[in-house]
């Protein structure tokens, strides 16, 4: 069945049909991105975890992120005259890997509140046909007026679970559910890359008919993009060491060690074919504090041990940067 563009006045009559058009998007919300932000919440105990984020904060064209204004009231990333119940994004963890994911975190351009309602953050695994698959935690609600928005920063809106879910890896899916904001009138969206920025088969939403369709679906909006949203995972300590828990064109990075650190800190990354290398240290504000250019580097496991003794204590992030690729991750000092 296809979705058909309809006035806002007419939707609420004519959505019994399920007759619908291809959606399109009509304008948009549009900012550049600096850096992957991390959260300054550090106070668990020191275990193996790192932050996951989703490819759109992997590629070079994510610098300029976006929010699509709906044709239909609304967002694309966001609650919208379609009555959408949910946006999720594919993450994908090292192969094999079993971890637990301890908090899902949301990039929002827009959080408007009338009633006040209510979204959470779901885990899912993946489905044979790389849908979203079993629900494997929901986390603590969070109310839209306490959704992090800003004009300048990036600052992520933490979901947290009180009781993380356990996932198989490597590929899994965390997902916003806004379908609670239509009742309270609220208005939320997330940031997406641009249109060609991504993979259309990443990003996924549950329509209003609770069945799933990518973001680039032909009876959808036709896009393809990814959303940002990322994830806190705490994973085995040995497969920590030695499995990488990223992977974006030839570029693999493993957790930082050790994390929690004092005087140093060990970044490991491996590349596919030889390239020219830069590691940054950034705060979690996204100022650089050092670089550290590596030259060329042969292909295969490459090591650098960082020095930290003029860090004060706190979280911070660093990055790994390719001739193709870039990830990045947050370490703390202690």
């Amino acid at each position: 069945m296809i979705r058909k563009v309809l006035l806002p006045a007419l939707f609420l009559s004519l959505m019994t049909t399920i007759t619908y058009a291809q959606r399109t998007t009509s304008g948009s919300l549009e900012r550049t991105r600096f850096i992957s932000p991390v959260s300054e919440k550090n106070d668990r105990a020191p275990v193996d975890m790192d932050t996951l984020l989703g490819d759109a904060f992997n590629l070079q064209c994510s610098d300029n992120i976006i929010s699509y204004y709906s044709d239909n009231w609304g967002y694309v990333a966001g609650n919208n005259g379609y009555l959408d119940k949910e946006k999720a994004q594919s993450l994908t963890l090292g192969e094999g890997s079993n971890f637990k994911v301890r908090e899902v975190w949301g990039f929002f351009a827009d959080a408007a509140s009338v009633g006040n309602g209510a979204l959470r953050a779901k885990v899912y695994s993946a489905a044979g046909n790389g849908a979203p698959g079993t629900l494997l935690g929901t986390s603590s609600n969070v109310s839209v007026s306490n959704v992090a928005t800003s004009d300048t920063g990036l600052p992520p809106t933490i979901f947290s679970f009180a009781s993380a879910p356990s996932v198989t890896g490597p590929d899994f899916f965390v997902g916003i559910d806004i379908s609670s904001l239509y009742a309270t009138n609220d208005t939320i969206a997330l940031w997406s890359t641009e249109d060609g920025c991504g993979d259309g088969a990443n990003a996924w939403e549950k329509w209003e008919d609770d069945t799933w369709h990518t973001i680039d679906d032909q009876n959808g909006w036709q896009l393809e993009l990814e959303f940002l949203l990322g994830a806190v995972v705490e994973f085995d300590p040995v497969a920590s060491q030695s499995e990488p828990f990223a992977d974006v064109n030839g570029l693999r990075i493993y957790p930082a060690t050790p994390n929690p650190a004092k005087d140093d800190i060990l970044v490991s990354y491996d590349l596919e074919q030889g390239s020219k290398v830069t590691i940054d240290i950034y705060t979690t504000e996204g100022k650089l504090l050092q670089r550290i250019d590596k030259g060329y580097q042969a292909p295969g496991k490459q090591n650098e041990t960082v020095d930290l003794s003029k860090l004060p204590a706190g979280a911070y992030v660093y990055g790994v940067i390719t001739d193709k690729a870039r990830l990045m991750s947050r370490f703390v000092v202690q």
